[in-house]
């Protein structure tokens, strides 16, 4: 503001002394060059000084937004480098275990040679007792860990049969330890994974499924659904009970509703043979995309159906052919391939029970 008066201070102060030195008018005619002159030299001087001024002021304040901004992205680059990290770390850490897992773990059989084993992994220990006691009568081993981290150590050193996994927890949460579990050659890579969250609305169900869990649990959990879901996911325990145990999940899934069950269970027997022939001879082809295509939807299909067994073979597929590690492809289609023609040896029987007329 000052700067910006310097002319006009500077030319009056002409003026006056102008006027003040002489009494003669005819003069100040004479001297009306010397005042523009004045002016615009006084002018000049303001103009460079008030650019000079101005632009520093403008790097002074604009420095410390630049230094910040540079500091934020910083941190924002370490924290996603640190998480990715972390995860990768425990991703490696799986599958250096891998060789020793048969010591560490109990391989699923249908034998009914050793009691199911149960993570259960929440901070809350109303909760971990709640979902304790809801669990005795099934006769289970129940381990239980109080937050992300136990969970990952006891993920990392026994093979469960099904995990029940808390999406908040100190440490490790939810969304972290499942990207864990899904990881290839993965200890519980195939062991069923059901969320636990107390938020969760209708439109976020699909997301947390696509993340790779099984099912998802909203707390409080009632004991009804918890039944409903430990009878979809956890193993069956005899090879003779696969007819009652598929049509119990089947019935299930569709909340008793009969029609719609023996509908499903007709179109599952149409759909699967179809589906593996067409993405073994995809594989064969050498046309990995496509097969990974049709195994998914195959995939998809058991396990809206809650065929735990098919899905389990089926997501083995399906992470071969993502992870390009093609060795035991065959093998696993050979495996699929004897559990659908099982199920068609017993569909009748299956729509018998699932009809409400299997014989006493």
């Amino acid at each position: 503001m000052i700067l910006s008066l310097a002319p006009l201070l500077w030319t009056l102060v002409g003026v006056i002394f102008m006027f003040v030195s002489t009494d003669k008018i005819g003069i100040l005619l004479d001297s009306l060059s010397s005042f523009l002159l004045i002016f615009l030299s006084a002018s000049l001087i303001a103009l460079l000084l008030t650019r000079f001024y101005s632009g520093k002021l403008k790097r002074i304040m604009e420095e410390p937004a630049e230094i910040s901004d540079t500091a934020a992205k910083q941190t924002q680059d370490i924290s996603k480098e640190t998480q990715a990290t972390r995860l990768d770390k425990s991703a490696n850490e799986l599958t250096a275990k891998i060789n020793g897992s048969q010591q560490l773990g109990i391989e699923p059989n249908e034998t009914g040679d050793h009691k199911l084993e149960v993570l259960i992994a929440d901070d809350n220990a109303i909760n971990r007792l709640l979902l304790q006691k809801q669990l005795e009568p099934y006769d289970l081993l129940v381990t239980e860990t109080r937050d992300g981290n136990e969970a990952h150590d006891a993920l990392l050193n026994k093979r469960f049969d099904l995990v029940l996994l808390d999406l908040k927890m100190p440490g490790y949460n939810g969304h972290d330890l499942i990207k864990i579990i899904r990881a290839p050659r993965s200890l519980n890579l195939d062991t069923p994974v059901v969320a636990i969250t107390a938020h969760a609305q209708k439109e976020q169900l699909s997301g947390i499924i696509a993340e790779g869990f099984d099912e998802c649990l909203i707390k409080p959990v009632l004991r009804e659904h918890l039944d409903e879901t430990l009878s979809l996911w956890l193993p069956m325990s005899q090879a003779s009970d696969k007819k009652r145990v598929y049509a119990g999940q089947l019935l299930a899934r569709t909340h008793n509703d009969r029609n719609l069950a023996a509908t499903l269970l007709t179109k599952l027997c149409e759909e699967l043979p179809q589906l593996s022939a067409q993405a073994s001879n995809l594989f064969k082809m050498n046309d990995f995309d496509e097969a990974h295509n049709s195994i998914h939807k195959l995939h998809g299909s058991v396990s809206f159906c809650g065929l735990t067994n098919f899905q389990a073979v089926a997501r083995q597929i399906e992470n071969g052919l993502l992870t390009q590690n093609y060795a035991s492809i065959n093998t696993d289609f050979q495996q699929l391939n004897t559990l659908i023609q099982q199920l068609l040896d017993i569909k009748q029987e299956m729509l018998n029970i699932i009809n409400g007329e299997e014989s006493q």
